[in-house]
């Protein structure tokens, strides 16, 4: 029975974990692109302030239709996209980065589901419901970070 416990947890344990993101070519372009994306789609956006640094790419920020924001972070190194890729939990709940042999770990409480993506060398983030945000960003992804 004990071992029959072990084997459940290990399991669980394995399930939960997150795919390791490898970025092997990435397009430096990812913003831009984002942006004719956009345009593409017919999407309105203007750009906002960055309402916070959870990430270490450079912070922009786009209000898009129906006020949705899509916090976005543009990298300009491959290495530190694929760590804080990495960094972000299953749920997204929890992002711990490690910088110089230091871990630091930041627990976040959202008020929608946080939907965190991969696109060249962007990492967007999305909290909320709006289908049409999530399909529009499903459908230019390279990945999805989280569940």
């Amino acid at each position: 029975m004990k071992r029959l416990m072990i084997l459940v947890l290990c399991i669980m344990l394995i399930a939960c974990q997150q795919e390791v993101v490898e970025v092997k070519d990435v397009d430096f372009n990812g913003l831009d692109d984002f942006i004719q994306a956009l345009d593409q789609a017919e999407i309105d956006y203007e750009s906002s302030d960055a309402i916070s640094d959870l990430l270490r790419g450079d912070n922009v920020n786009y209000q898009i239709y129906h006020g949705q924001i899509l916090q976005i972070y543009v990298y300009d190194d491959i290495e530190v996209l694929e760590e804080d890729a990495n960094s972000i939990s299953p749920n997204g709940s929890t992002i711990t980065l490690v910088d110089d042999d230091a871990t630091q770990s930041t627990s976040i409480s959202w008020v929608e589901k946080p939907h965190f993506f991969l696109y060249k060398n962007l990492i967007i983030l999305y909290a909320g419901s709006h289908q049409e945000t999530l399909s529009f960003l499903d459908d230019i992804k390279d990945a999805k970070l989280n569940n």
